[in-house]
């Protein structure tokens, strides 16, 4: 297995951890926060922060320049 897959299987753990009944029971009660329940605030902060993990973890990273370059190459071919 490549580094990646380990980085997003460790996402994918952590996610389960957070989203599981112990934790979202922690905040399960009836107080709220600028008039939203503070369980809402908590399912959508960890969602964030977990989509902005997923992105950096799963990020290829290719070269903006390269598909500038392919796709003249395509262009002229066109031609």
């Amino acid at each position: 297995m490549n580094s990646r897959n380990t980085k997003l299987i460790t996402v994918f753990l952590f996610a389960a951890l957070l989203f599981n009944f112990p934790l979202i029971g922690i905040f399960l009660k009836n107080s709220h926060m600028w008039f939203v329940p503070v369980s809402w605030i908590y399912i959508f902060a960890v969602w964030l922060v977990l989509i902005f993990w997923v992105r950096q973890t799963a990020d290829v990273g290719f070269n903006k320049q390269e598909l500038v370059d392919k796709r003249r190459k395509t262009a002229k071919t066109k031609l």
